[in-house]
């Protein structure tokens, strides 16, 4: 038959922390040169998909003679920024084999280029789409975040505004005695040579004996460390712990331990509103190599269908014993001060667990 033929919907961004920080401090960059005052964050906290990626059905990466691999599955690691703060390297990493590597440029177009021969040759499977891997960047693009929580999209950049923010309350940290509780607080995962716990294994051992879901996993495309789900009257309660070890044997003021675990709140931030797709997430991932710390997935399943008649509510939880409540100076409140507000704006509460 004839007629106009069919135009694919545009997708359009949820509302939320991501697009409430985006219409805050937007930086328009027309032409294929963008302004002086554009950049791409020259130390940069990391690499994530746009939020869309956070649906179900999550697209899948295809990569010619291995498994495929959904995309929230896969770490973004930048490998190389360049010294002009315009170009950035990133590696693909998920799955196996040689990563699949690409090359973004601020001012160019395409902006992502491949760069070895699993990036030119995958491809990524959305339902019935399928589409070549480079041609899915250029569409949807990356968010690339400094460490104020700033971010570059395509041409655009987002800037942060922590110093326009009130200083984070220290009285809100929840401090913890790490040496009652045998941790030694500069491993993150493992096990210390000295017979003390890591500081995921102290979080983990806390949350054993709660009631509901724990789910341990810390690994290539986490939604967090450990994710811990339970029933309250009338809503269902998630908790992502993003756990991470001190620079310093003792705990202090240092940005270094704040730029270090922040930049997981935006992830996390990302699942608020799709917590059907979060836990069909940890479900999934149960079968590839996370973890039950306690309870079953069929419990899981149970609290998937119980959403349609109860109220999430979702608490991001950062675990830096290397913040010391007594110590902190005006400028890690307002690197804090910035997640506090991201966290706030997509409709979840930020809980911050460190030393005394």
């Amino acid at each position: 038959m004839g007629g106009r033929p069919r135009r694919r919907p545009v997708a359009r961004p949820r509302p939320g922390a991501l697009n409430a920080l985006c219409r805050r401090h937007p930086v328009s960059l027309p032409g294929l040169r963008p302004p002086s005052n554009a950049y791409m964050p020259a130390t940069l906290s990391f690499v994530d998909w746009t939020e869309d990626v956070y649906r179900e059905p999550i697209p899948e990466l295809v990569v010619p003679g291995r498994d495929s691999t959904r995309l929230g599955d896969i770490d973004l690691q930048p490998v190389e920024v360049a010294p002009n703060a315009r170009t950035l390297v990133v590696e693909l990493h998920g799955g196996a084999g040689d990563p699949p590597r690409v090359r973004f440029d601020l001012d160019g177009w395409p902006h992502f280029t491949a760069l070895n021969d699993a990036a030119a040759a995958s491809q990524v499977r959305s339902g019935r789409e399928v589409s070549g891997l480079l041609a899915y960047l250029n569409s949807e693009l990356l968010d690339f975040y400094g460490p104020d929580l700033s971010r570059t999209r395509g041409r655009e950049v987002f800037r942060g505004s922590a110093e326009a923010l009130e200083a984070f309350d220290r009285q809100r940290l929840e401090t913890l005695d790490w040496a009652t509780l045998n941790t030694d607080i500069e491993c993150e995962v493992g096990a210390p040579a000295d017979g003390r716990i890591s500081v995921q294994d102290c979080i983990r051992g806390m949350l054993a004996p709660q009631d509901g879901v724990v789910v341990f996993d810390h690994r290539s495309g986490e939604v967090a460390d450990l994710v811990h789900v339970r029933r309250a009257v009338g809503k269902l309660v998630f908790v992502l712990y993003h756990c991470k070890g001190s620079h310093q044997p003792t705990a202090g003021a240092r940005l270094r331990d704040a730029h270090d675990v922040c930049g997981q709140v935006v992830r996390s931030v990302k699942w608020v509103g799709n917590e059907r797709g979060l836990l069909q997430q940890l479900l999934k991932r149960l079968t590839t190599g996370s973890t039950l710390v306690s309870g079953t997935a069929d419990d899981l399943r149970a609290m998937r269908a119980e959403l349609a008649h109860s109220t999430p509510e979702v608490h991001v939880c950062l675990v830096q014993p290397g913040f010391s409540q007594a110590a902190l100076d005006d400028d890690l409140l307002h690197v804090l001060a910035a997640a506090d507000d991201y966290v706030r704006r997509g409709r979840a509460t930020l809980r911050v667990l460190a030393s005394a």
